[in-house]
């Protein structure tokens, strides 16, 4: 997932009005709007949905009558991307998540005409663009490849233009800050002696024809590393996309990142505490593994290369922070590296015993990471963990496995597992208030349910899925997902679909 769209330019008002004749008025709703379905948002996914419905109405309505209004096309546009990333919200939206993105994509370019040099705007306007070039990546055909890699270079280019944009930004605060401690130590006061009241805050409303102030967050070395960081995701999700990949695509985008690492992370590291830090040294982690991935599949280093500069990368903890490799984030990525790699090994047709030995160390750190103290999203990993144990299942008939690995008594434990693991995250999942409704909930009980299939119990648990409430479109698309996941075979795909 993309890192979270910055936050709203939030304004104060001692009264929301109930009839904006202004601008300021219509913000005023809407940011009481957007604060109540932020408060629903953790337990009940379709209040919070409405209210942030009723916000973007407002936000129409305001820009209708005031086209020109900045804040008001920035909220708007801000709230759009907000419920695109929530799985929870995303489901309530009638048309698709494409839709919904490109729907957000249109707010953005709205906001960034009305302000073109805003680095708020064209951070956000880079996330969208990188979530649409990752879900327009997976519909299938040549044109929808084509679009994902002109969306994430554009994605790159306005990551790079805001991080320009913050620097120049950053470094006039640095110089405002020295002229201020400059003039206090050798100026005069302008303006008499301090009142008694001139730290108090006064309680008047705003009168009518007070207008507000946008809220302006000073740029900050922490803002430069988020940025930092999302460039670097956007250049791993390049990485993804060269298919046919070429020393020269690499290169450049090897330049870039390099620039990134090498020389801006290292200024910009001051002060800054451990999750940020961890935050910085795992989005270079992940760009390496997308870089050698997509070096290997352009066949411009061996398997043999792959593997071992792999393990490598996921070594050099010491370049990290201390204790990184005991966080869930760290656990869950070199997870993720071993399927992945399992999965380039296998578009090969290569080295079976060594796709095995990457999905069981996948399990390893899966489960270790379940139990870490930073673990934040549990039930996924639990699915992640029966995944796993399909991508063994669907590899132990494989030629070139011994035959301890691809009997029947080994496949039955793979295919109990699974179901252990998805019928974990469901349980988990329904013990926290935040996730009894969530996505989660219903995709793995629908794994489970396919899983039980497997195991010979046949399309029946699917078919008392659709009875209790779960929804046919959800079970449809998830067996889909499994599919195109290579979880389970298109002949099984086939056969749960034609029934």
């Amino acid at each position: 997932m993309p890192r979270l769209a910055l936050p709203p330019k939030k304004k104060k008002s001692a009264k929301t009005p109930t009839a904006p004749e202004t601008a300021d008025e219509y913000l005023a709703i809407g940011v009481e709007l957007e604060g109540a379905a932020e408060k629903w948002r953790a337990g009940d996914a379709q209040k919070s949905f409405r209210f942030f419905v009723r916000a973007i109405a407002n936000y129409d309505e305001g820009l209708r009558r005031f086209p020109q209004d900045f804040d008001l096309c920035y909220n708007r546009a801000r709230i759009q991307y907000s419920i695109s990333q929530y799985p929870a919200l995303r489901t309530q939206f009638a048309g698709s998540y494409v839709e919904l993105l490109e729907q957000a994509l249109q707010s953005h370019r709205y906001a960034q005409r009305l302000d073109p040099a805003n680095s708020d705007v064209l951070f956000n306007t880079a996330q969208v663009l990188s979530s649409l070039a990752e879900a327009t990546h997976e519909a299938s055909g040549t044109q929808g490849h084509s679009n994902a890699i002109k969306l994430i270079d554009e994605a790159i280019a306005l990551f790079q233009q805001c991080l320009s944009q913050q620097e120049m930004q950053y470094q006039e605060g640095l110089a405002q800050a020295a002229a201020f401690t400059a003039d206090e130590d050798g100026g005069v006061l302008l303006s008499g002696p301090p009142s008694a009241n001139d730290d108090q805050v006064s309680s008047k409303a705003p009168g009518p024809a007070e207008e507000w102030a946008s809220v302006v967050e000073p740029v900050t070395t922490q803002s430069l590393l988020d940025t930092a960081c999302a460039l670097l995701d956007a250049l791993a999700l390049s990485c993804t996309f060269l298919r046919p990949a070429t020393v020269q695509t690499t290169s450049a985008i090897l330049a870039t990142a390099n620039t990134i690492t090498n020389e801006k992370i290292p200024r910009y590291l001051q002060d800054i505490d451990f999750i940020s830090h961890k935050d910085v040294w795992l989005s270079g982690v992940h760009f390496r593994r997308a870089y050698l991935e997509a070096s290997y599949r352009a066949s411009l280093i061996d398997a043999q290369s792959y593997e071992e500069n792999l393990a490598a990368v996921y070594a050099d903890t010491m370049s990290g922070p201390s204790g990184v490799e005991q966080s869930a984030s760290y656990l869950t990525s070199y997870a993720d590296a071993m399927i992945a790699l399992n999965g380039a090994f296998a578009d090969m047709d290569i080295a079976p015993l060594t796709r095995w030995k990457s999905l069981t160390k996948a399990l390893e750190y899966m489960t270790t990471a379940t139990k870490a103290p930073d673990a934040e999203n549990v039930p996924e990993l639990h699915v992640g963990r029966g995944d796993i144990e399909l991508l063994r299942v669907m590899l132990s008939s494989a030629r070139g496995l011994p035959d301890t690995l691809t009997n029947d008594k080994v496949k039955a434990t793979l295919l109990k597992n699974a179901a252990t693991y998805y019928s974990g995250a469901v349980t988990v999942a329904r013990s926290s208030i935040m996730l009894s409704r969530a996505p989660v909930v219903s995709i793995a009980m629908v794994k489970e349910a396919v899983v039980k299939d497997m195991m010979g119990q046949g399309i029946e648990p699917l078919r008392t899925l659709v009875k209790s409430g779960v929804s046919g479109d959800v079970m449809i698309e998830c067996v889909n997902d499994m599919a195109d996941e290579s979880l389970i075979s298109e002949e099984l795909r086939q056969q749960i679909l034609s029934q």
